[in-house]
């Protein structure tokens, strides 16, 4: 004869639709507005952009570098997409986009800002 399956009580079946008791409510709150976002389209980020002079953008790069221990927080420099050269794949301005938006801090111009908003 087969052994019935023991199941532990403390076990419970997982649900995608029902939220997760144990889950922080800020967290659920957080993971909510990412899933609505990505449905419209939206990269969701984490990121704080930082909209620093031209001349002071490798200074801020340097400093964050200087001041934050190892990888405590991860840094991204936007300087445009750039040109596409010979053979050379340009990066699309969605996978920009999402790369950027997986650091903590990203350091801009405006100038590269207000270049790339003229074009749309």
């Amino acid at each position: 004869a087969e052994a019935e399956e023991e199941t532990d009580p403390e076990m419970k079946e997982w649900n995608a639709d029902e939220p997760d008791t144990d889950e922080d409510p800020d967290e659920a709150e957080e993971r909510l507005q990412r899933d609505e976002e990505a449905r419209d389209g939206l990269i969701p980020s984490r990121a704080t952009l930082i909209i620093v002079p031209p001349p002071l953008l490798r200074q801020w790069e340097a400093e964050f570098s200087k001041c934050v221990e190892g990888n405590a927080l991860s840094i991204g420099v936007h300087v445009g997409k750039g040109k596409k050269t010979k053979g050379a794949r340009q990066v699309s301005e969605r996978d920009l986009a999402a790369k950027l938006a997986d650091h903590d801090v990203v350091l801009a111009t405006y100038p590269q800002l207000q270049k790339e908003a003229k074009k749309k």
